[in-house]
């Protein structure tokens, strides 16, 4: 059996037959392999092909028919169902295609050729053809060796000759083999690569193409393109819900004014229907109540009750009047006061600027004008002391003027009350009479005060005026003192002190008109409790008639009192006016005498 098989490998033509299958082999599979990349190769050639035909702006245009053929391509079908769900399409039809990802990692070697394709094994036949080539030549070496043994033991030199040519026989088997198992491995080797490069290479410029017509974003940008939409999105919501708002408001204005008004008219016509109809039947109750009351002080009283009730009905609105009057003058003395304190601050602010910014560029003309400026202040800082004394005795005046006139009132009426009191018991004529005088003596007073007040506003305009004169002057002096140099600092300096204690005025003036508004609304508080006060008493006196003395008694006891209190609170206020007036202008005497002692200063250094 030995003897056969090595006869066979002792053949000459065996080697070549063996070498020849494996080139047979290695060209078979190299074949199959070329065959299938081949195929690959021509569905990308399409794929490549239908998309170049399409030029990158009209992409979007033929999406869909790219879409469908890429669809029926067995090699890229799969792979572009995947990408294409990376991809954001336009609303618009000239907008691009935006891609989140690259091609590449949809459409490359792995994803494409490796599960159609056995790479490992193709990859491994070049080692399959050496392994083949030094299995023959293993199998070779053992015949040699078996033919060397025979011709060692071989009796005859023939025999031994015979066995080195079955020796040289059996190297040629073995070399011939591993000679093309290493040929064939080296061009399978070197073909199988260079074919999948150029398969490669052909993917990569598919990726390509489709990266040319379409436009490729990050997720970043699409999530700061978000953040900015959202933003945007924010502020047209805040617009939309205010403009929604008004224009819900001007429509439902414009469509419904005219229609609710035509549907209101019925139902307003219905309520002044009604309104009249209750105000009727008010009116008859408030007649007959009257018409009872009527009777009741005829009976009782006579014609001095009613006297008497038409004079307290005519001293509810007398003192109504009195309180709006007396409201509206302290009103308008706050306001005038404050936008006379804020046009006296402007005007020392505004002065005060332009001193100081003048001051540093007027050194060279120091010489020549000191003296004449010195000549000019002197003036209108005369004036100044002569106005605020003047302002000073017209509102000490004024207050002393305002306390008499309070004091007589209250004596008056304190007076008026005691002699009530006194005739009540007496006789209800007498009652009647007392309440006229205290009537009239109350106008009296009421007039009074109110000559009074527009007095003192008077008084008080008048020294806002002499202010403003003063300002104005003040502001010349500080245009002309504008040229006065380096030696003025300290006149700039006590000017600032001025300033500030003016504000300080200022401040003193609104706190004076802040205390006269007080004044006059707890004055027409007590003016308001002393009407509902007579209003009770009234209402008293009309339940329990028997007790006339004693309620009329309370009557002029309440008015006592909101008179004197009135009175008290009125001698407060002049009292807290003149205190401020006087320290005012106290601090404004001590200002103006630094100031002419600093000028005076100046006017020595300048003459020494």
């Amino acid at each position: 059996m030995m003897d056969l098989f090595f006869s066979l490998i002792n053949n000459p033509m065996i080697p070549w037959g063996l070498a020849f299958s494996i080139i047979l082999l290695a060209v078979g599979i190299w074949s199959l392999f070329r065959f299938k990349l081949a195929r690959f190769e021509f569905q990308l050639r399409q794929a490549q092909q239908l998309i170049d035909a399409i030029p990158p702006a009209e992409f979007i245009a033929h999406y869909e028919q790219v879409h469908e053929q890429l669809q029926q391509n067995p090699l890229l079908a799969q792979q572009w169902e995947a990408f294409r769900k990376t991809l954001i399409l336009p609303k618009k039809p000239r907008d691009p295609i935006f891609y989140t990802h690259r091609p590449d990692v949809y459409f490359n070697e792995s994803s494409l050729i490796a599960p159609r394709l056995n790479l490992r094994l193709y990859q491994s036949a070049p080692n399959i053809f050496v392994g083949i080539g030094l299995f023959f030549t293993f199998i070779g070496l053992v015949a040699a060796l078996w033919f060397a043994s025979q011709g060692v033991a071989a009796p005859d030199i023939e025999k031994a000759q015979q066995a080195l040519r079955d020796l040289l026989h059996a190297a040629t088997f073995k070399f011939i083999t591993s000679i093309a198992g290493l040929i064939a491995s080296i061009v399978f080797s070197w073909r199988e690569k260079a074919q999948l490069h150029r398969l490669q290479e052909k993917i990569h410029y598919f990726c390509a193409s489709l990266e040319n017509h379409l436009t490729f974003i990050t997720l970043e940008q699409i999530d700061t393109t978000q953040i900015e939409e959202n933003r945007r999105q924010t502020e047209q919501l805040e617009r939309f819900n205010t403009d929604l708002a008004a224009s819900i408001a001007n429509a439902l204005e414009d469509k419904f004014s005219e229609k609710l008004a035509k549907a209101m008219k019925p139902l307003s016509v219905a309520i002044d229907g009604l309104a009249d109809r209750v105000g009727g039947m008010n009116q008859n109750a408030l007649e007959r109540m009257v018409e009872t009351f009527s009777q009741h002080l005829q009976n009782a009283a006579g014609e001095e009750m009613k006297q008497v009730a038409q004079s307290l009905e005519k001293l509810i609105p007398t003192l109504d009047g009195f309180r709006q009057q007396f409201d509206s003058s302290g009103t308008d003395f706050g306001s005038r006061m404050n936008d006379a304190a804020v046009t006296l601050q402007q005007g020392f602010s505004h002065a005060t600027e332009t001193l100081l910014e003048r001051m540093t560029t007027t050194n060279a003309e120091i010489q020549q004008t000191a003296t004449q400026e010195l000549q000019r202040v002197s003036e209108p800082l005369t004036m100044l002391i002569s106005a605020l004394a003047g302002l000073k005795t017209g509102i000490d005046e004024s207050s002393q003027l305002l306390r008499s006139k309070a004091q007589d009132a209250s004596s008056a009426l304190g007076i008026a009350g005691e002699k009530v009191e006194m005739r009540l018991s007496s006789a209800s004529q007498q009652v009647a009479m007392q309440l006229t005088e205290a009537a009239d003596k109350f106008g009296l007073v009421k007039t009074d005060i109110a000559e009074i007040s527009a007095q003192t506003l008077e008084n008080l305009r008048s020294a806002l005026k002499q202010l403003n004169t003063i300002q104005t002057n003040l502001a010349e002096t500080g245009e002309q003192l504008s040229l006065v140099g380096k030696p003025l600092h300290d006149t700039v300096d006590t000017l600032k002190l001025t300033l500030e204690q003016v504000n300080g005025l200022n401040s003193a003036v609104e706190t004076s008109a802040t205390t006269l508004q007080g004044v006059s609304l707890s004055a027409s508080d007590t003016l308001n409790n002393t009407s509902k006060a007579v209003e009770q008493v009234w209402k008293k006196y009309q339940s329990h008639f028997e007790k006339v003395d004693e309620d009329v008694a309370k009557v002029f006891q309440e008015l006592s009192k909101g008179l004197d209190n009135y009175r008290q609170q009125v001698e407060s206020f002049t009292q807290k006016l003149d205190e401020s007036l006087n320290s005012a202008v106290k601090s404004l005497s001590s200002v103006i005498i630094e100031l002419l002692e600093s000028i005076e200063e100046l006017s020595g250094k300048k003459r020494g």
